[in-house]
């Protein structure tokens, strides 16, 4: 990666991850609120030739240099304060650069969750 790009991408990364402090997931107490909808995307990046096989780091000289794309859309429904429906729709480009594996993209691994809060009582 060149130089002049590790800084603007070092911003971007920081600003981005903030609100994860936040974020929220299936299996947290944080709920939506009734009638109260969010969405948002997300993408990654990952890019490997070599693996580890026990303490050898070896070369895959049959794949080349594997690379996958993911672009997801996540969002999540308030049906009530203590119902939620949760969704994840990610699109995966994996792509080798050598040997008989050819590149490859959909959908993959749709996931719904209904996250349900039920009222506390412990004190």
């Amino acid at each position: 990666m060149e130089r002049k790009l590790i800084r603007p991408l070092l911003f971007i990364f920081f600003i981005t991850t903030i609100p994860v402090l936040f974020a929220q997931t299936d299996m947290d107490a944080i709920m939506m609120g009734k009638n109260r909808f969010c969405v948002g995307p997300m993408y990654s990046y990952s890019s490997w030739k070599n693996y580890w096989e026990g303490e050898l780091k070896r070369e895959n000289l049959n794949l080349g240099t594997v690379s996958t794309q993911a672009f997801t859309m996540m969002g999540n429904y308030g049906i009530s304060s203590k119902l939620n429906i949760l969704f994840s729709l990610p699109y995966i480009k994996t792509k080798a650069s050598a040997g008989t594996l050819h590149s490859m993209e959909g959908v993959q691994d749709l996931s719904m969750y209904v996250k349900w809060m039920r009222d506390c009582c412990c004190t």
